[in-house]
């Protein structure tokens, strides 16, 4: 008997031997742990694809909403983007409008004020040759006067030497 019980020093065929033991404990113990823990893992797995196909459709749908949102916020800056334009061109108009009316004012404000002094101007100028005029009459008047105050002299004193040689 001794010499069917020997220690086998071969280590590939004890591995070999010891592996297959081995294996086997495990697919007879380990069986259900392991079936049990792969359907734990299949389930989680399955959870989450469906919470992830969840997740893709509320991403979805938020994202349409999001795109819906964009549209109408589109549309209202399109909408303030021409009523903008629409309110600057009215005002530019009023503004080229009074502005053209302000200058029209200040033309004939201009022209009114011209006129007013061309007219003072005149008036000054009629007064001075008025003066001019009544001042010349005076001096022909003077003259005049004095002229004929020494003509009627001279006469006067021609009478009177006329009436002395007379007298005498």
């Amino acid at each position: 008997m001794s010499e069917n019980f020997a220690l086998n020093t071969n280590i590939l065929e004890t591995n070999i031997l010891n592996l297959i033991v081995v294996i086997g404990v495990l697919v007879y113990f380990g069986r259900d742990i392991v079936s049990s823990i792969l359907e734990t893992r299949i389930q989680r797995i399955g959870k989450s694809l469906i919470d992830a196909q969840e997740k893709y459709e509320q991403m979805e749908k938020e994202l349409t909403e999001a795109k819906m949102v964009y549209s109408l916020a589109q549309e209202k800056a399109n909408t303030i983007r021409n009523q903008s334009t629409q309110t600057w061109e009215e005002r530019s108009n009023f503004l080229a409008q009074q502005t053209s009316e302000e200058i029209e004012r200040l033309t004939d404000s201009q022209l009114l004020t011209i006129r007013l002094q061309k007219d003072k101007n005149l008036q000054l100028l009629t007064n001075k040759a008025q003066d001019l005029i009544i001042l010349n009459a005076r001096e022909k008047m003077k003259r005049q006067l004095l002229f004929n105050r020494s003509r009627q002299f001279d006469i006067f004193e021609s009478e009177g030497k006329i009436f002395a040689e007379h007298q005498f």
